[in-house]
């Protein structure tokens, strides 16, 4: 028996339905794996590929990826992938090139065979940061409880069939496709900033072409922009607890326990630098703490007077950039102030009020955390 599921990928709705979450979700009890996608970049591998859950599934199991070097694939892309087979060895990787110069190599698919059922994810998303999360994409899961060798059996057909089109990260047509692509994203993002020299066909020819710079969403002037005190648990922070309200409401968390929901959070630095991404279960546990662990509070020593405060801007669903605030830090006065003027001041309850971008932009406008990121 085949069940067929059919989402929508909207970063916009309050569900999201991201691609990356049902990928990483059949990891879980996987026992071999592949995929085959058209585009790769820098930041689709660092979403999947390095995230903890996939490299756990890694350390015990195969998975072989084909990726196209028709376009978008580069070197950055190729470098981030290379770094993990080297440590991974369950990891293969290779490269599509057709022969006829008027086909591309266009799939879009995951699989995964487990001991009783075989897995299908099928859609438009690319391995690219757009096409696992911030892209509107459409996609099928089909999951084959009669037969767990579907999949494989189908997969070694395609290799064996297309085995004179499949080729390592160093040969030589490779290494010419990605130098390729490399050049064309540096000469769109030149066009972009316009300090280019092309004439105006040139540039309306070149600005057709597709480009995909994995950056993490802009924000909008209506979206929403959590302010939160942080409470202690500890002389060194190690958590930032919540209400229930803001977890769920705000965050997207889950209050049912058998339902796996994450969150993506990107510290921003008071520098300006974009961290690592941050993935975190948003599931109310047990003893009802409403809370995540963020890195940018782990081991931090709580001030003696005066409480952190968080900000949280709101990207997209489930997917926010946050700074965290010190009494010493320069705007800590301006978040204090506008916490004070909403709820008045208070030495030992929690503060926690949600405001639009716009109120927030004009009170800090010089803040990094309303930059462009890129996630490299």
């Amino acid at each position: 028996m085949v069940n067929h599921s059919f989402y929508v990928q909207n970063p916009e709705t309050s569900e999201g339905s991201y691609l990356i979450d049902k990928i990483l979700a059949q990891c879980n009890e996987a026992i071999a794996g592949g995929a085959a996608f058209a585009f790769m970049s820098s930041g689709g591998v660092n979403l999947l590929i390095r995230d903890s859950r996939f490299l756990s599934f890694l350390e015990n199991h195969d998975f072989h990826l084909i990726v196209g070097v028709d376009a978008i694939t580069d070197d950055k892309a190729v470098d981030e992938v290379k770094k993990v087979m080297l440590i991974y060895k369950n990891l293969k990787v290779d490269f599509f090139i057709t022969k006829n110069k008027r086909s591309i190599f266009h799939p879009k698919f995951v699989w995964f065979q487990k001991e009783k059922e075989s897995v299908h994810i099928v859609g438009s998303g690319n391995l690219t940061s757009g096409g696992l999360r911030w892209n509107v994409e459409a996609y099928s899961i089909l999951t084959d409880s009669t037969n767990n060798e579907s999949s494989l059996i189908e997969w070694k057909k395609f290799l064996d069939e297309n085995k004179n089109h499949i080729y390592k990260h160093d040969n030589e047509k490779v290494i010419s496709a990605l130098s390729h692509n490399t050049k064309l994203k540096q000469a769109l993002l030149k066009l972009k900033k316009g300090g280019d020299k092309l004439n105006e066909i040139e540039k309306n020819s070149l600005s057709q072409l597709p480009i995909e710079e994995d950056l993490v969403p802009p924000y909008e002037l209506k979206n929403e922009i959590l302010i939160a005190e942080i409470p202690r648990n500890g002389d060194r922070l190690q958590q930032v607890n919540f209400d229930k309200n803001n977890f769920i409401n705000f965050f997207g968390a889950s209050d049912d326990q058998g339902e796996n929901v994450y969150v993506y959070f990107f510290h921003i630095t008071h520098q300006g630098l974009l961290q690592a991404p941050e993935v975190r279960p948003a599931v109310v546990v047990k003893s009802h703490n409403f809370r995540f662990e963020l890195n940018a509070v782990k081991g931090m020593i709580y001030p003696k007077e005066g409480k952190p405060i968080g900000l949280y801007l709101k990207v997209a669903s489930k997917s926010f950039l946050y700074m965290v605030y010190l009494p010493t830090d320069k705007d800590y006065p301006k978040l204090q102030k506008i916490l004070n003027d909403k709820a008045g001041e208070s030495k030992s309850s929690m503060r926690r009020i949600v405001f639009t971008a716009q109120d927030i932009l004009e009170k800090i406008p010089k803040s990094p955390i309303w930059n462009k990121y890129e996630i490299t």
